[in-house]
């Protein structure tokens, strides 16, 4: 398969590959994805904001699985509604550099979790 050759190009080039569930729609452009997340690292804790999909609860727990093995702390976000538009985690949200909210004062940092 196209995931077969591209982990087996990316080991032989010296990384190590990590399989997650995908699962592909009808349409070429919508899939069910769980690399399409939000990474924070704050105080050596590393938290992933990871889709999660209406009708695919053991793909859902299994990707959890995964991001957890990692060391990674899962947080579960629901984007059914915004993957029927063809939408994930990244296209509902604006990410801010944490040092743009240091130095903002119009902007309380502590607003933020």
């Amino acid at each position: 398969s196209l995931y077969d050759r591209a982990a087996a190009q990316a080991q032989a080039a010296g990384y190590q590959v990590i399989r997650i569930p995908s699962v592909h729609g009808k349409e070429s452009r919508v899939y069910v994805t769980y690399t399409n997340v939000i990474i924070d690292e704050r105080g050596g804790q590393r938290t992933v904001y990871m889709p999660v999909y209406d009708g695919f609860e053991v793909l859902n727990s299994q990707a959890a699985i995964v991001w957890g093995s990692l060391g990674f702390e899962v947080r579960r976000v629901n984007v059914s509604d915004a993957f029927k538009q063809g939408g994930t985690l990244h296209c509902l949200v604006n990410p801010l550099r944490r040092s743009f909210l240091q130095t903002n004062s119009q902007i309380d940092p502590g607003a933020f979790p």
